[in-house]
Order: C-alpha cells, then sequence, then structure tokens
C-alpha cells in the first residue's frame, strides 16, 4: 500500500556535555507514501539505571504481521548486560506483545528476523560473554520461536574464541549466508573476516576465514548474491596502530572462497 516502516533507536542524550546516551528506546514508526506518520511506539523498560534499547531488523509473516528484533544493552547487577528483544505488531501497528529473553545465558543480540514457512521465526545473532571476564568469547546464535515469541531451539556456534555475524542473506533454499567477524583463539590477535552458511535448523554448513593482513582487524557488515552464484561481502580493515580504518570489499565464490585467502574453518562444529 505504499506505507514505510521505520526502526532503530530513540537516543537520549544526558548533560554531561559529552554527548554520551543517557538513554535509548527502541523504536518503529510507520508513515503513509507522502510521509505522514500512521503510527509510532518505542520500548524501554527503564528498570536499570542505564539502558540503551535498539531495533536492528524487522519483518513479516503471511499474515502481515509485523516483528522487530534488536537489543537491550543495560547495567546492573554489578556488569554490562545485553537481552534480546522482539515485538510482534499487526498490520495496522498495534502492539501484539514485546518480550525481552533475560532468562537466557550469556548476553544475546538479536541482528536478523524472517519467517519459517507456518511454523514461526527464524532469528540469527550473537551470543556474548559476560563484560568483564576472560576470555570474553562470541558465539554465532541461532534461535526459533513460534508466532507467540516462545523459544522453541537455541544453537551456538562455533567453539572459537570469537566469532560473530553482522550481516545476512537468506538463500532460495532456505539456507542462510552470514558475514562477520572470525577470531580462532585469544592468540590470534585480530580478528578475520568470517564467512558461514547455516542450513534452515541452524546447523553451519561451511565456514571460512578470509584474511588480508595478520596486522587489521577484519569483519563483514554488508553480503549480496553476485549474478554467478557467489558472493559479495563489503566492510572495515581496522588498523589498530594508526587508529583508522579501510573499507573492504570481497567477491567470492558460491562456496565462500575469494581468490587468496579463504582458510576453511569446519562445519558443524555446535556449542549447544
Amino acid at each position: 500500500n505504499g506505507d514505510i516502516i521505520f526502526f532503530g533507536t530513540n537516543d537520549q542524550t544526558d548533560d554531561r556535555g559529552n554527548g554520551a546516551s543517557a538513554y535509548a528506546k527502541a523504536s518503529i514508526m510507520c508513515v503513509d507514501s507522502i510521509g505522514n506518520q500512521k503510527w509510532y511506539h518505542e520500548f524501554w523498560d527503564s528498570i536499570p539505571s542505564y539502558e540503551l534499547d535498539n531495533f536492528l531488523n524487522l519483518s513479516f509473516d503471511a499474515m502481515g504481521n509485523i516483528y522487530a528484533c534488536g537489543n537491550s544493552f543495560w547495567v546492573g547487577n554489578n556488569g554490562n548486560n545485553d537481552d534480546g528483544i522482539i515485538a510482534k505488531f499487526d498490520g495496522e501497528g498495534k502492539i501484539l506483545w514485546y518480550k525481552r529473553y533475560d532468562e537466557l545465558k550469556d548476553a544475546q543480540l538479536f541482528w536478523f528476523i524472517t519467517e519459517r514457512k507456518n511454523e514461526g521465526m527464524t532469528l540469527i545473532g550473537n551470543s556474548t560473554s559476560e563484560q568483564f571476564t576472560e576470555p570474553k568469547y562470541v558465539r554465532i546464535s541461532f534461535y526459533i520461536i513460534d508466532y507467540d515469541g516462545n523459544l522453541k531451539l537455541i544453537k551456538n556456534h562455533p567453539k572459537t574464541y570469537q566469532s560473530g555475524v553482522r550481516c545476512f542473506l537468506e538463500l532460495s533454499d532456505g539456507n542462510f549466508v552470514c558475514g562477520g567477524f572470525r577470531q580462532d583463539s585469544i592468540e590470534q590477535k585480530y580478528a578475520d573476516g568470517g564467512i558461514y552458511k547455516l542450513n534452515r535448523d541452524g546447523d553451519i554448513i561451511w565456514s571460512r576465514r578470509i584474511n588480508n593482513s595478520d596486522f587489521e582487524r577484519e569483519y563483514f557488515s554488508s553480503i549480496s548474491l553476485s549474478h554467478d552464484g557467489g558472493f559479495f561481502l563489503g566492510g572495515q580493515s581496522w588498523l589498530p596502530g594508526i587508529r583508522a580504518n579501510r573499507s573492504w570489499v570481497v567477491k567470492t565464490d558460491s562456496l565462500g572462497c575469494d581468490a587468496t585467502s579463504c582458510i576453511e574453518t569446519g562445519s558443524n562444529d555446535a556449542e549447544n
């Protein structure tokens, strides 16, 4: 019908003069085709002393309902915390439910959501150990929920030091290709670009580590399908020594390998 939906955060800065966020509300807004606002919602629990909430992705089910997912970062319980959040709306913008998944092990961040063909919704994101523990690991997390937001499945990948995802592509066969970063051990000083293919049940089909330089911190933040069945990935190479970054574009084949620096890192190494 021409409506446009925006999602993200309503950021409120503090009064200390340094521009830091005092709190932020996860926000979603619908406008018509000429920009007139039709509805707006924001979510913020306001229980912790410091909280930053954000919607990071949005999807629809076959009935036209809307799902927005993201995370809530908050300070409390003697540390920093991240909880995954999801809100569901009907096609007119009425709130059907909102859930904060604070009961899950470790910190959670929901990056991506899509429908599972009358079975509920798939989410992909990251889970992280507590902020002040070492080693602080990062996992790729795969979730299945029903249409009421109840968790039915969680799988965490892989058994490395830090591996995370930041961009996602759903393929026509129901599988997913995700781009992000991978650091296999704490001895590996800088993270490399990571590419992961998952099936619709959350198992890793293959994973690749692409290393442009051993002296740069690298990651992918965007992905698209190329005409030959391969993938284009874009991201950044961060140079810690001079505190600067460079844009990074990689073309791979359908198995996630580029011409020079593809490193196979195993397949179904889940840690549930």
